[in-house]
């Protein structure tokens, strides 16, 4: 096929005419035949890729043609976009002027202004940015500053960021301080400010307290604290102090936390100890969430030795989950050690990692237990998890294992409201079969809430069925309204 081209390009478009269809596939996987078919007639296989039906074909096909011919003659690649608009390739501009840059800079430069299309020519500014910022980020500020389209300015001042930033981040953070779009200069703040303090701390602090203000100004300063967080203690701290309170404060906090945690526990402790407010939240958060994913066996352990306080008991709570999505049975059995509120907490969150592995064997091990309150208050930690695998199971389970009415009836409204979506008519006739009572009510509450709207006749019907007569007649009122 290949010879067919490069020994008769006329008469192979001819005959693609009448087989394109057919070809399409065929051309979508030998890109190659296209590309170099392009190479030697560009208008030829623009005209054909133009006559494909499919959009997504035809773009590829036009990609193919672009790309090939643009390798050695971007310029005349230009044109040949130009004069098909209808192709919609707008993005291949990038690519051309790319390369038409790297080969004559003033030449693709001159062209810019000419082209019809403003989103060609937006392409076309970022490309030759980009390719000037790689060479030299100075003459590339100077270009992109001076381009007199303002959305245009700012693309292409936002290439020189993103291409100067490791070769040259002073150059980066002037072209950064150029661009008047806030939206972008979001977009660039953190990794600007990242490479301007690996480069020099200190330069990094004062040029954020000069150059920034407001929102952006806290977002960089987070980036000082959390880069300065391991190498720099005293100075992370001093910055820190000048973030307001928000967002930006509470990750800056949270990233001192995380460093300090890993290498120094008790004192990274001591000094979230010390803290107050959404300060004291965020570290303690992420000391918490350090620790356990580090070793949650060594965080559990770690935790009960520590005094009682908000931290200790938020510590084994997440310890416990943790250890039982690796070892269950051993997380269950450390929890049946600890006392207090804090123990019971902590077993049930145990019990919750082991649900979330396998809720049948966690609801054996609650069935199991001797005190009927024991099982009441442990059972919620794991209801979700098992309706989710079996709601018919846990109906049963929830009849012979569960005592107290508080634990039981919204056990039944959960176990209704998960049946109904995965086997509705198991649900309905489960429904049907249970006593008159509370429980019943809130199973049937759970059906009322999917039918009310959709089927109010079979919604009256159960309505009346309802135990409570409170229930019934605001049921009743609520299907007239």
């Amino acid at each position: 096929m290949t010879s067919v081209i490069k020994n008769g390009g006329t008469g192979f478009a001819g005959t693609l005419r009448i087989l394109m269809p057919p070809l399409v596939g065929f051309f979508m996987q030998n890109g190659h035949i296209i590309a170099v078919w392009a190479k030697m007639d560009p208008e030829s296989a623009l005209d054909a890729a133009g006559r494909i039906g499919f959009l997504v074909h035809r773009r590829s096909i036009l990609e193919h043609a672009v790309s090939s011919f643009g390798e050695e003659n971007p310029a005349g690649a230009v044109n040949l976009l130009e004069a098909r608009p209808s192709l919609g390739q707008s993005r291949l501009y990038a690519a051309m002027f790319g390369r038409w840059a790297e080969r004559d800079l003033e030449g693709a430069i001159g062209r810019i202004p000419s082209l019809g299309d403003a989103v060609a020519q937006r392409e076309a500014c970022k490309a030759v940015a980009a390719t000037l910022a790689k060479h030299d980020p100075a003459a590339a500020i100077r270009w992109a500053s001076s381009i007199a389209d303002k959305y245009h300015r700012n693309e292409a001042l936002s290439e020189v960021v993103r291409f100067s930033l490791k070769r040259d981040p002073a150059q980066a953070a002037e072209a950064f301080a150029l661009m008047e779009d806030s939206s972008r200069k979001g977009m660039h703040v953190e990794s600007v400010t990242e490479h301007l303090v690996e480069e020099d701390p200190a330069a990094a602090v004062e040029w954020v307290r000069e150059k920034l203000q407001g929102a952006m100004q806290d977002m960089a300063l987070g980036v000082v604290v959390s880069a300065l967080a391991e190498t720099d203690r005293q100075t992370a701290i001093a910055v820190l102090e000048e973030i307001p309170r928000g967002e930006s404060r509470s990750g800056a906090v949270a990233a001192l936390s995380r460093t300090w945690t890993a290498t120094d526990p008790d004192a990274t402790l001591a000094w979230v100890e010390a803290l107050h407010g959404e300060d004291r939240a965020a570290a303690e958060q992420a000391f918490v969430r350090t620790l356990v994913s580090n070793d949650p066996r060594a965080a559990a352990n770690y935790a009960g030795n520590l005094p009682e306080s908000s931290i200790s008991a938020m510590l084994l709570r997440e310890a416990a989950r943790a250890w039982a999505a690796i070892s269950p049975e051993e997380s269950v059995a450390w929890a049946e050690f600890l006392s207090g509120s804090a123990g019971r907490e902590t077993l049930k969150e145990a019990l919750r990692g082991w649900g979330y592995e396998n809720p049948r064997s966690a609801a054996d091990y609650i069935s199991g237990m001797e005190s009927t309150a024991a099982r009441d208050s442990l059972a919620e930690g794991i209801l979700d998890s098992y309706i989710r695998w079996s709601p018919a199971e846990v109906a049963l389970w929830v009849e012979e294992t569960l005592v107290d009415p508080g634990t039981r009836i919204p056990a039944y409204r959960s176990v209704a409201s998960r049946w109904l979506e995965t086997d509705p008519v198991a649900a309905n006739e489960w429904m049907g079969g249970l006593p008159a009572g509370a429980e019943r009510d809130a199973a049937v509450e759970a059906l009322l809430l999917r039918i009310e709207a959709s089927d109010p006749g079979a919604a009256a019907g159960w309505v009346e069925s309802l135990f409570d007569p409170q229930k019934r007649e605001a049921w009743t009122e609520r299907l007239r309204g």
